[in-house]
């Protein structure tokens, strides 16, 4: 039940990319069913995202940030291996520099989940 947001200057058929190496990494590394894609992809201009070049010893060229509202209770070790996913495949599939992929994780509960109709799913009555 992710939500993912892509933010960056890339081109949409570039985006549409990514946007599958995050799905399959989020399928290959947390275990979410292959079925459940939401996604937000947000093209800006290139001006219109700031990442500091240096910050943390990490050399960035183009930012790309990743945004993943999920269920919280992942361990770190699992989060690790969602981040090298994205990150090998935003390269592998986009060209993407993996130094410029930033993701960010915001966890929730099951509460906070209406996946239409105005019901919270997860949370039965």
């Amino acid at each position: 039940m992710p939500l993912v947001r892509i933010t960056g200057s890339h081109e949409p058929a570039t985006l549409r990319l990514i946007g599958d190496a995050v799905h399959d990494a989020l399928v290959a590394a947390v275990g979410i069913p292959p079925d459940d894609r939401f996604q937000i992809l947000d093209r800006v201009p290139e001006d219109a995202t700031v990442a500091d070049r240096n910050f943390l010893d990490v050399a960035r060229e183009r930012p790309l940030f990743v945004e993943i509202t999920l269920r919280a209770g992942r361990s770190v070790g699992v989060k690790r291996a969602l981040y090298r996913a994205v990150a090998d495949g935003a390269h592998a599939r986009a060209g993407v520099r993996p130094e410029d992929v930033t993701i960010v994780l915001h966890e929730n509960s099951t509460a906070d989940w209406s996946f239409g109709n105005g019901v919270a799913q997860y949370q039965p009555e």
